[in-house]
C-alpha cells in the first residue's frame, strides 16, 4: 500500500482527508445546507409576470430632416438599433414615473424615488436575439400584482411614446418649410427668365448646338476655301514662271549675209599696224612700249578678223508668239479668280468670327444658366419633398392620436401562479453541491498544510526520497500483521541492497539508492560477510523504534535463518552512566527466535566485560566489531533525536541508519532536523519507515481510487 514518490493521486489525497477529518467534515456540510434551509425558509416568495412586444415598420416615421427617403420600409426592415431604442424607452425613468403616477421632473419624494427604484428594479427588459421581439418581466409578491404591475408599465410606455410623438409639429413645420420652398421656387424661375432675355438665350444647350454646328460649317467652308486659293496661287505662279520662259514673238525668216566688208577694212588696219611696226623695231628695241602696243593692236585685230569670219552676218524675220499670248491670258485669268476667292474667305473669315463669338457668349452663360437651373431644381425638389413630409406628417399625428405605433403588445402580462422565489429543490442542490466542495477544500488544506505527515507521498515529498517501508496501524487496519510483514521484507531487502552498494562504492553519497524486491521478500541464502549494524532511530519519542526493532529482527531471523541480534542503546548507555563498565551477553528471545545484546540483566547471558577507559562510542565498537563475527544483522534500538544525540555518537559503529516517522503524531519540522542531524554522516541515511499508518478510506473504496 506504499506510492511511489509523487505518484500519489489527488483522489487519493482528497477521499483521504475527508474520511480523516471526517467530523469537520460532517460538520461544515450540515451547517451549510442548514444555512441554505434557513435561506430557504426566510426568502418572501416571488410571482413573475410576462409580456411580449413586437417592433414593426408599419408606418413610415416622418423625421425633421429634409433629405428624401431612400425606399419604402416594410415590416422586415427592423434594424437593431430601433430595437435597442424602444428597450432603452422600456427601462428610462419616465416610463417608471408615469407608472407610479409621478410627475416628471421636478424634485420627487423620498416615498415616490422608492416607487420608482422598486419598479425599476423588479422591471426587466430583454430583446430576443435575431427576432423583433422584446420581453417584458415584472416580479411581484402576488401573481395579479405582478400582472397589474406589468400591464401599468406597457400602458405608460405607450402614453409616453404617443406624448412624445412629434406628428403635429412636424406638420406645422413642413408647412412653413413648403411655404418658403413655394417663394424660392418662383425667384429662382424669374431669374432664369430674365437671365435668357438679358442674353437673347431661349435654350441655351440647343443653342449652343446650332451655334457649335455653323461655326463648323464654316469652318468647313474655310478650309476649303483656303485649299482653293493655295491650288490657285500655285497655278498662277506656275504659269507666270512659264510666261516669263517663252518669249513674246516668234521666228519667222532669216537669212545669212557674209561680213566681208569687215574683213577687208579689218585686214588693210592689219597690214598697216604691221608696216608701222617694222618702222618702229628698226629705231627702237624690241621692248619698247611703242612696239609693245603695236603688238596688243596687231593681236586685236587678228581676232577680230578670225571672229568676221566665223560668225557671218544674219538677218530674221519675227512674229506675235501664239503661247506666250495663251500663257498671259491664263495669269490674267487666275489672278481674277484668286481675287474672287480672297475676297469670299473674307466675308467666311468675318462670319466665323460672328459665330465663335456667339458661341464664347453662350460656353461663358453656360456657368450662370446651369447655376440658376441647378437652383430652380434644388427649389423645385425641396418643395415636392416638403409636400410629401407634409402629408406624411399629417397621417403620422393621426395615428399617434389613434396609438397606432410601430411597437404593438403580441402578449399581454401573464403569470403562471408558481412562485419563482425560493427554489427549494434548486436551492438545495446547489446548497449541496457548495457544501460538498467547500467541506472539501477545508479538509484538504487542513490536512495538507498541518505539520504533521500522513502518508507516504507527504513524507516522500518532505525528504525528497522514497520511504522504505510503511507499517500499518494494527486499530484501522485488519490485516495489518499480513501487511506490515511483507513491509519488513521490503525493508530488508533495501537494506541488503543499500550495503551491498556501499560495499561496491565506499565513496558514494551519503544517502544511498533503495531498491524494492520483485517480490517484497528478502533473498534467502544470502549471508553478509560480515554483520550489517543498523541505527534504528527517530525524531521525537513514542515513535515505535523498539517496536520496530523487534518485529524487524524477528522477520530477519526468520527470512535469513542465522543470527540476528538487538541492543538497546538507551538502557546500555544508563548502565554505562552508573558504573562506568559494560557487560555484555547473548540472550535467545523467544518466541521470535532472535538475540538480545544484553548488559547484565539477563541470567542466561554469556557475559563479557569492556576495559573501563573510553568514552561510550569508543567502548561500545570494539565490542560490536566482535559481535560482527557472531551475528549476521545487529540492530541498535537508540533514542530519539529530541531525548539525546546518542544515534549520531554511535556513528563509527553503525554501518547506516533507519529513520522511523509515526504517522500523524511527528511534524515536518522535527523529521528536517533529524533529517538534517544525519544527512552530513559519514554513514548513510539509508531512508525513512513510515510508522502507524492509518486507513481512514475503507478498504473497498481504497482499492477503487
Amino acid at each position: 500500500m506504499n506510492a511511489a514518490p509523487g505518484q500519489t493521486r489527488l483522489r487519493q489525497i482528497v477521499v483521504e482527508a475527508i474520511f480523516r477529518r471526517g467530523r469537520l467534515f460532517a460538520f461544515l456540510v450540515l451547517a451549510i445546507m442548514a444555512a441554505v434551509l434557513a435561506i430557504t425558509v426566510l426568502i418572501p416568495r416571488q410571482y413573475k409576470s410576462e409580456a411580449k412586444l413586437i417592433v414593426q415598420n408599419v408606418r413610415q416615421a416622418t423625421p425633421l430632416s429634409a433629405t428624401a427617403p431612400v425606399h419604402q420600409t416594410t415590416q422586415d426592415d427592423v434594424s437593431q438599433s430601433e430595437i435597442n431604442s424602444e428597450v432603452d424607452l422600456l427601462q428610462s425613468p419616465m416610463v417608471a414615473h408615469m407608472a407610479v403616477g409621478a410627475p416628471v421632473g421636478g424634485v420627487q419624494t423620498n416615498r415616490a424615488q422608492q416607487e420608482i427604484d422598486r419598479v425599476a428594479h423588479h422591471l426587466k427588459v430583454d430583446p430576443v436575439h435575431q427576432t423583433n421581439l422584446i420581453n417584458l418581466s415584472y416580479t411581484a409578491h402576488t401573481a395579479d400584482q405582478a400582472n397589474r404591475e406589468l400591464q401599468r408599465v406597457i400602458d405608460s410606455y405607450f402614453e409616453a411614446r404617443a406624448g412624445h410623438s412629434m406628428g403635429e409639429g412636424a406638420a406645422t413645420f413642413f408647412n412653413g418649410q413648403l411655404e418658403a420652398a413655394q417663394r424660392q421656387l418662383d425667384a429662382d424661375q424669374q431669374a432664369l427668365t430674365a437671365y435668357g432675355l438679358k442674353h437673347d438665350i431661349s435654350d441655351l444647350d440647343d443653342e449652343k448646338k446650332l451655334q457649335l454646328q455653323r461655326v463648323s460649317s464654316l469652318q468647313d467652308q474655310l478650309a476649303l476655301l483656303d485649299s482653293q486659293i493655295a491650288m490657285q496661287r500655285t497655278r498662277s505662279a506656275h504659269q507666270e514662271e512659264q510666261l516669263q520662259n517663252t518669249p513674246a514673238r516668234s521666228r519667222g525668216m532669216e537669212r545669212t549675209i557674209t561680213n566681208q566688208y569687215s574683213q577687208e577694212r579689218l585686214t588693210t588696219s592689219l597690214v598697216d599696224l604691221e608696216n608701222r611696226r617694222a618702222e618702229l623695231v628698226r629705231r627702237y628695241a624690241p621692248s619698247d612700249r611703242q612696239i609693245l602696243e603695236l603688238d596688243d593692236k596687231i593681236a586685236n585685230t587678228k581676232l577680230a578678223i578670225s571672229d568676221a569670219a566665223s560668225k557671218p552676218a544674219a538677218e530674221n524675220a519675227t512674229e506675235v508668239n501664239p503661247v506666250y499670248q495663251q500663257l498671259s491670258t491664263a495669269v490674267a485669268m487666275s489672278q481674277g479668280e484668286l481675287t474672287g476667292l480672297q475676297a469670299q474667305r473674307s466675308v467666311l473669315q468675318h462670319q466665323f468670327d460672328q459665330a465663335q463669338n456667339r458661341l464664347d457668349e453662350l460656353e461663358k452663360s453656360t456657368t450662370d444658366v446651369n447655376a440658376l437651373k441647378r437652383n430652380l431644381e434644388q427649389a423645385r425638389t425641396d418643395y415636392n419633398l416638403y409636400a410629401q413630409r407634409k402629408a406624411d406628417a399629417r397621417i403620422s399625428a393621426e395615428l399617434d392620436k389613434m396609438k397606432l405605433f410601430d411597437v404593438s403588445l403580441v402578449q399581454p402580462p401573464y403569470s403562471t401562479g408558481e412562485p419563482i422565489r425560493p427554489r427549494p429543490v434548486l436551492y438545495a442542490v446547489t446548497g449541496l453541491v457548495f457544501a460538498l466542495l467547500f467541506a472539501t477544500v477545508v479538509v484538504v488544506y487542513l490536512d495538507t498544510s498541518s505539520g504533521f505527515l500522513y502518508t507516504p507521498g507527504q513524507l516522500d515529498n518532505l525528504t525528497g526520497t522514497r520511504t522504505l517501508a510503511t507499517l500499518a496501524d494494527a486499530s484501522t487496519a485488519p490485516n495489518a500483521d499480513e501487511i506490515n510483514a511483507l513491509e519488513y521484507r521490503r525493508l530488508l531487502y533495501s537494506i541488503h541492497k543499500s550495503m551491498q552498494e556501499r560495499r561496491l562504492d565506499p565513496h558514494g553519497s551519503s544517502i544511498l539508492p533503495l531498491y524494492d524486491s520483485p517480490h517484497g521478500e528478502w533473498p534467502r541464502g544470502v549471508i553478509a560477510q560480515d554483520a550489517y549494524v543498523i541505527a534504528i532511530t527517530s525524531s521525537v519519542r513514542h515513535e515505535g523504534v523498539s517496536y520496530v526493532a523487534e518485529h524487524l529482527a524477528h522477520e530477519a531471523a526468520r527470512q535469513f535463518g542465522s543470527q540476528v541480534a538487538i541492543l538497546d542503546v538507551r538502557e546500555m548507555l544508563r548502565r554505562f552512566e552508573e558504573d562506568g563498565t559494560m557487560r555484555f551477553g547473548f540472550a535467545l528471545q523467544e518466541p521470535g527466535n532472535y538475540w538480545v545484546l544484553a548488559n547484565g540483566t539477563a541470567p542466561n547471558a554469556a557475559w563479557r566485560e569492556i576495559g573501563p577507559r573510553g568514552n561510550f562510542a569508543s567502548r561500545l565498537c570494539p565490542w560490536i566489531n566482535r559481535a560482527r563475527e557472531e551475528m549476521d544483522l545487529i540492530l541498535l534500538d537508540c533514542p530519539s533525536n529530541v531525548e539525546s544525540t546518542l544515534a549520531s555518537e554511535v556513528e563509527p559503529c553503525v554501518d547506516g541508519y533507519v529513520a522511523v516517522v509515526s504517522a500523524g503524531q511527528v511534524r515536518k519540522a522535527s523529521v528536517d532536523q533529524l533529517s538534517a542531524s544525519l544527512s552530513d554522516r559519514r554513514v548513510p541515511l539509508l531512508g525513512y519507515l513510515l510508522n502507524r499508518r492509518t486507513y481512514p478510506v475503507p478498504r473497498w473504496l481504497h482499492r477503487l481510487i
